[in-house]
């Protein structure tokens, strides 16, 4: 029995000795490796920049945290519907509030009643996804724009294709209606903000100035102005009666994906990284961190 113990206890002493000759091997590799491909100095200054990286992660999860814990949601979901095939890109409501309608990447639009959420109907006609749907509420009008890159009108009365506008070279992913006037605007992926008489279906103007995709227009409910976020990190002012942009705000560092004008006169909008408002061409940043 001792012979046996003492042989098991030799051989785990072998076996030690094997890993911290092989962990010392793999460490003088590493370190010469390191000393090869970059200088001492780069290399500290490499690991000084992954402790801070951490360090700030860190930092910020502990803040969001906090947040999270601060904040007291008092939200409950009221019901969840499951019916497209793909994923839901618009969504929209009537006037009364009774109907809501969804665009979907599965090439369909379908009116649902609200709150029940009873599909009530389904309108096939684009041939690739959605991407943009809006209500025209003075004469019961749906508008919606596709990577087709065509723009339909439906009649929601016959739930039919009425008018279809074509002239976009890429594919469309943002409309608006300036109601007043009754202009329809659109802007896409070949950069361009065109404007659409919706009394004689024809285009009136193009409007050039973004060097990527517009992914999404708002109108002035007063004023005859557009505002426009794209993918080439800008939010453009436009004037109707010259077609001319006429500020630029240029702060961001990654794409802006979507807008929202409110009452109060602030624009809200949502980049990649985090939300923002903006109020007199200020703009105010990290409202809430994504």
């Amino acid at each position: 029995k001792k012979k046996k113990i003492k042989l098991i206890t030799h051989q785990k002493i072998v076996e030690e000795n094997k890993l911290t000759s092989e962990k010392s091997v793999i460490q003088n590799v590493l370190e010469k490796d390191l000393t090869k491909k970059t200088s001492p100095s780069k290399s500290m200054y490499h690991i000084k920049k992954k402790i801070l990286s951490n360090f700030i992660r860190k930092q910020y999860y502990e803040k969001i945290r906090k947040k999270e814990s601060a904040i007291k949601f008092t939200w409950k979901m009221y019901n969840a519907i499951f019916a497209h095939l793909g994923w839901i890109r618009s969504i929209d409501f009537n006037h009364t509030n009774s109907l809501f309608f969804t665009g979907s990447s599965d090439r369909t639009i379908k009116i649902w009643n609200f709150p029940k959420g009873n599909l009530l109907s389904t309108l096939p006609g684009h041939v690739d996804q959605i991407t943009d749907i809006l209500i025209d509420h003075d004469q019961d009008l749906l508008y919606s724009s596709s990577l087709d890159k065509t723009i339909k009108c439906w009649d929601l009365k016959q739930n039919r294709v009425i008018n279809q506008y074509y002239g976009h070279k890429s594919g469309v992913y943002s409309i608006n209606l300036f109601s007043p006037l009754k202009i329809l605007f659109s802007g896409g992926r070949d950069c361009v903000i065109k404007v659409w008489d919706t009394k004689s279906n024809k285009e009136v103007n193009s409007m050039h100035g973004h060097e990527n995709t517009v992914m999404k227009i708002i109108t002035d409910r007063i004023n005859p102005k557009i505002i426009s976020g794209s993918m080439d990190r800008t939010i453009k002012f436009w004037d109707l009666r010259t077609s001319k942009c006429t500020s630029s705000i240029n702060t961001f560092n990654n794409a802006v994906r979507d807008l929202k004008l409110s009452n109060d006169g602030y624009i809200y909008g949502i980049s990649l990284d985090f939300f923002f408002k903006i109020k007199n061409f200020e703009v105010f940043i990290n409202i809430i961190e994504l």
